[in-house]
């Protein structure tokens, strides 16, 4: 990885933030197992403009100041393991790479079956002692309506917004 420049650390900043305010400020929380948000739109944006382990950082301090700024349960690092390696897996799919429809439904489905579907919800099963079929079962209808509608406002904003954020900061 080549050394950031001000203007580039300055947008992993600002991307960083927007994904905490999307994801904690107006985020909606339901039943304390279930997330509802638009983090996926900095997120994806800043893993198609930043090397991926660089973006997966970007998404563990996303997790971490957004738990500081407002906690919700105890804290638990596996949580911050998945939004390290969701953003990792948008950046294996975006980055240096053209952003097609099928680029974007493979990534997007990747991110929601291992991430949020596997990883999240082995990591409840630890936090509350629920049977694991028994929280996926709430949760999938759940987390593959949100896939669809990711995948369909990525195919509409992603590429244009990256495009743009390079030709005007030379990322």
């Amino acid at each position: 990885m080549k050394k950031l420049s001000t203007q580039q650390l300055t947008m992993l900043g600002a991307l960083v933030a927007l994904e905490v305010v999307l994801a904690r400020i107006l985020g909606l929380e339901i039943g304390g197992i279930i997330r509802i948000s638009f983090k996926f739109i900095p997120v994806t944006i800043r893993s198609a403009l930043f090397h991926p382990i660089l973006s997966g950082f970007g998404g563990a301090v996303a997790d971490v100041i957004g738990y500081v700024l407002k906690p919700t349960g105890a804290f638990f690092p596996g949580f911050t393991l998945t939004a390290f390696l969701g953003s990792v897996i948008y950046g294996i799919f975006y980055y240096k790479k053209p952003i097609t429809p099928l680029r974007i439904a493979m990534a997007t489905a990747s991110v929601t079956l291992i991430c949020d579907v596997l990883l999240n919800t082995l990591w409840l099963v630890m936090l509350t002692g629920n049977p694991f079929t028994a929280l996926m079962t709430s949760r999938l209808p759940v987390q593959l309506t949100s896939m669809v509608i990711s995948i369909v406002v990525q195919a509409v904003v992603l590429g244009r917004v990256v495009g743009q954020i390079e030709r005007n900061i030379g990322i």
